[in-house]
């Protein structure tokens, strides 16, 4: 099965690691001018701000290192959700032809086009939801609080600020066209 210190060490990673999506995506959707004034810096500028949360965690390792036991049936559980996630993503990855990072959108400043396939048909935000299925997966995986922690924030994060800020981006580049495929099809497939 699964060793412990690996899945210390997935909680870990992502825990060092997410920051630099919220990072990213909130400075981009906030400073969308700014971030497309600077291009290429925008990712050198999203390192420096992510700087002091390193500094943060280094020094509070005791926030690393909190674990819950998890039972084997929710450890499955978890790597099931985990993979659910992945496959997500990379579905997403594939339909976008790795356009996931607003590169095209907010640095080049190419439009690009509205997705409104595959998986787009049944929910309009799949890399969101597969952030929560991974994240929370290594949360049932490794016991880590700090990955529970970290999925409640994205998920919280991602809802109230990144997709309505996306979701505005989105209507001034596709006008109605956006308008009407947000009325057809929901954020996830369920809500």
């Amino acid at each position: 099965m699964f060793s412990l210190a690996y899945s210390n060490i997935l909680n870990q990673l992502l825990v060092f690691i997410w920051p630099l999506i919220p990072l990213y995506w909130l400075f981009v959707h906030f400073f969308t001018n700014f971030a497309k004034k600077i291009k290429f810096l925008t990712f050198i500028l999203i390192i420096v701000l992510y700087i002091p949360y390193l500094y943060f965690l280094v020094n509070n390792q005791n926030l690393l290192n909190t674990y819950i036991p998890i039972a084997l049936p929710l450890k499955l559980l978890g790597f099931f959700i985990f993979f659910v996630g992945a496959f997500l993503q990379l579905l997403t990855l594939l339909i976008l032809k790795g356009r996931i990072l607003g590169l095209n959108e907010f640095i080049l400043e190419d439009p690009g086009n509205l997705e409104t396939r595959l998986i787009y048909k049944y929910m309009r935000h799949p890399t969101y939801l597969s952030h929560f299925f991974m994240f929370f997966g290594i949360f049932l995986i490794s016991g880590g609080v700090s990955s529970l922690v970290v999925s409640i924030f994205d998920f919280l994060i991602n809802n109230f600020l990144v997709i309505p800020f996306e979701e505005r981006e989105l209507t001034k580049r596709f006008g109605s066209k956006y308008e009407s495929y947000k009325k057809r099809v929901k954020r996830y497939f369920f809500i």
